[in-house]
């Protein structure tokens, strides 16, 4: 083998070493950069959750409250709202006088 053709093997195979231990740190450091954006996302999702807890057990307590007013609306009415509950007796005395007139034989409401 002449000397050039051991210089052009011998420059090929530590061109290819060279480029072997290259491509292993490109590698390793996509393997970090891939791992540390993992992390970061983990702890991104992780601060998220803590920041929705209380609003996500607001939700889940109120959940059982709207099932019971949507069972019976009247129920509770008077407690989210005063004034629908003053108006609601309202309307009953209105009406119970009303019975009460019709069944003495006094006014009439036509």
């Amino acid at each position: 083998m002449s000397g050039v053709a051991t210089a052009v093997i011998g420059g090929a195979v530590i061109g290819g070493y060279v480029q072997k231990e290259a491509a292993e740190d490109a590698a390793d450091a996509q393997i970090q950069t891939s791992e540390a954006g993992i992390a970061s996302q983990e702890a991104a999702a992780a601060a998220a959750a803590e920041r929705a807890a209380p609003f996500v057990e607001l939700g889940t307590g109120a959940a059982g409250d709207l099932q019971n007013f949507l069972a019976d609306p009247t129920q509770q009415l008077g407690e989210i709202n005063p004034l629908v509950s003053f108006l609601r007796d309202q309307g009953f005395e209105s009406i119970q006088e009303t019975a009460a007139a019709q069944a003495t034989g006094g006014w009439r409401y036509s």
